[in-house]
């Protein structure tokens, strides 16, 4: 993000998409002003089961970052596809894309209706680029009321985002799977060693 003293300054990235070096500066907006956030709330117990069923079939998120905070399911979603939601307490500020209907609870953060950036570009911004505006007091939480006025910068060009974030989303698979084959190779050493060592 930029300083005080490069205000006026164009906010350009050094590396850009050859379609798009033409494309202008980035904007910079407070996330209240690209996008409704809340805070999501209680647990409808009667409307939860840990497992999926014909039944519940939409996902329930936590702020739990193993599984993207995957908590249960429900029969009744809450939010709408091609939202974002961020851990507010716990582990803080990690965003995840969510690509359907959902429900949310706890201190979770839901950011939605996003008309002038796309969700999968918002969750890569936020995790890499977006400084946390956290609540004072003893046990460390973003609220929505500190999220709001959260910078974020974006190219106008929604296809640009869509292109950056495809770019990182891919890596992010491949990423995926060079850990598995590593995991993989870390048993088959193991099952070595065992064979190989009295």
């Amino acid at each position: 993000m930029r300083s005080k003293s490069d205000k006026k300054k164009p906010l350009v990235p050094s590396l850009r998409f050859p379609e798009f070096r033409e494309a202008g500066a980035w904007e910079v907006k407070r996330l209240g002003e690209v996008a409704d956030v809340v805070a999501a709330g209680d647990l409808n117990v009667d409307d939860y089961s840990t497992e999926r069923t014909d039944k519940y079939i939409f996902p329930i998120y936590s702020n739990s970052v193993a599984k993207k905070g995957l908590y249960g399911f429900c029969a009744t979603p809450k939010y709408k596809e091609n939202s974002v939601t961020v851990t507010a307490r716990g582990t803080l500020g990690v965003a995840f894309h969510r690509n359907c209907n959902f429900a949310a609870i706890g201190r979770l953060l839901v950011i939605s209706n996003l008309n002038v950036v796309n969700p999968y570009f918002l969750q890569e911004i936020w995790n890499h680029s977006v400084q946390l505006p956290l609540e004072d007091g003893g046990i460390p939480q973003l609220t929505a009321v500190k999220a709001k006025p959260a910078k974020v910068a974006f190219p106008r060009n929604t296809h640009e985002q869509q292109k950056i974030a495809h770019c990182l989303s891919s890596l992010d698979e491949v990423i995926g799977l060079q850990a598995k084959k590593v995991q993989a190779l870390k048993q088959h050493k193991k099952g070595l060693m065992q064979q190989l060592f009295p």
